[in-house]
Order: C-alpha cells, then sequence, then structure tokens
C-alpha cells in the first residue's frame, strides 16, 4: 500500500471499533469463563474421600486459586498482573 494511503480498516470509527471489541469479549469470555469454572470444579475433587493432601498442600492449592482470581480482577481494573504457574510444596 502507497505511503498516506489509508486501509479500509483505517477508515473505521471509534464506535465500530468498540462495537467490534465487545462482540469479540462477548465471543471468547463466556467459554473462557465456564472453562475456567469446570477446571476450578475439577480441583475441588481433589479434596473428595479419594484423596488425602496435608494442611500446607490445601492452603497452597486454596491460596493459588485466590492469587489467579485476585490478578484476573486487578486486570479488569486496568492493572497488569500475571499469575506464576503452581506446584505443591514439597
Amino acid at each position: 500500500m502507497a505511503k498516506g494511503i489509508k486501509s479500509e480498516k483505517q477508515y473505521r470509527s471509534d464506535k465500530e471499533i468498540s462495537k467490534e471489541k465487545q462482540e469479540s469479549f462477548k465471543r471468547v469470555c463466556t467459554p473462557r469463563v465456564n472453562k475456567a469454572i469446570k477446571a476450578i470444579s475439577l480441583v475441588g475433587l481433589c479434596a473428595s474421600a479419594n484423596y488425602e493432601s496435608s494442611q500446607a498442600e490445601t492452603k497452597a492449592v486454596v491460596l493459588a486459586l485466590e492469587t489467579a482470581v485476585a490478578d484476573v480482577k486487578a486486570r479488569f481494573s486496568g492493572e497488569q498482573k500475571a499469575t506464576a504457574g503452581f506446584t505443591l510444596p514439597a
């Protein structure tokens, strides 16, 4: 494309771009939240009688999940945080 010539995308209004971003959010957010809820539910199954964990391990799991949720809240508030991975204490 020649310098100074705008593409069709560059002519879209801010309102159009905002609407596309909202639609994109709605499209991807619901399945991602449902997937996260299912994953958390599966973690909760580790608390069943089929498994045994120490109090330190239980606290580590809950803290990791709480930290991840706090990071999501922070990101929706405009802060950029990323949760590190998780491993059980030795």
